[in-house]
């Protein structure tokens, strides 16, 4: 396997496996100061247009999941965010509920989605329920995870036979990724600790227990293209 140094923000170096554009932040924070970060006040804010346009999706998205199991009841949202995905997936009809650990995110997403809210990590959150769940969502949280493997492995333990999971994470093998190299928009340290491409994320639930039956998207926001015209311009 040949890494090689990708690019550089603040103190924190991110490198890349060159045969499977897999990107990662090296050295990882510490688990203290991840824990920090998280149970903290996360520093995450969207603009009104934002919550429009991530209102709309998730209507996009719940309806595409309850289509592939149209007998599926239940939704557990983890990193719940602003609450919206939760708010959508109950006014659709789901019995869902989300978990944030972050303090202002919490505070937030339980003012949108009143009691569906719990304010907790998946590790504590596993521990404590017996429940299993139809659908299970992880917006924008996977590339968050030291360890994705038990991540994945973890919320795929509290899916129900034939239930779905529905991650959606940056493409490190996009078109974005390659025209902005280095000044990528997605290197956030220190909270984006690992950046998929397909074949990367492919590879990991390789090593997975169980038979997953696997369906990739991509997609990108406008921004993200007015960014790569503006790289190419300049």
């Amino acid at each position: 396997m040949q890494i090689l140094y990708f690019g550089k923000r603040s103190t924190f170096l991110y490198f890349r496996c060159k045969p499977c554009h897999h990107l990662f932040l090296d050295p990882m924070p510490s688990n203290r100061a991840l824990e920090k970060l998280y149970t903290g006040n996360y520093e995450f804010r969207v603009d009104d247009t934002s919550l429009r346009r991530i209102k709309a999706k998730a209507e996009r998205i719940i309806c595409r999941l309850k289509q592939l199991q149209p007998s599926g009841k239940t939704l557990l949202d983890i990193g719940a965010g602003y609450g919206t995905f939760v708010k959508v997936a109950v006014s659709l009809g789901l019995d869902a509920i989300g978990i944030e650990p972050a303090n202002n995110l919490f505070e937030s997403a339980s003012a949108r989605a009143k009691s569906k809210i719990i304010h907790t990590d998946l590790n504590k959150f596993v521990k404590s329920t017996q429940v299993h769940y139809d659908f299970i969502s992880a917006i924008h949280v996977i590339e968050h995870m030291k360890d994705p493997k038990t991540f994945l492995t973890t919320a795929l333990s509290i899916l129900k036979p034939g239930g779905v999971l529905y991650i959606e994470t940056p493409n490190s093998s996009s078109h974005l990724t390659a025209i902005e190299k280095e000044n990528y928009t997605f290197l956030t340290p220190p909270d984006h600790l690992n950046l998929f491409s397909e074949k990367s994320f492919r590879k990991m639930l390789e090593n997975c227990n169980g038979t997953l039956d696997v369906s990739y998207q991509t997609y990108s926001y406008p921004e993200h293209l007015v960014g790569m015209l503006r790289t190419v311009k300049n």
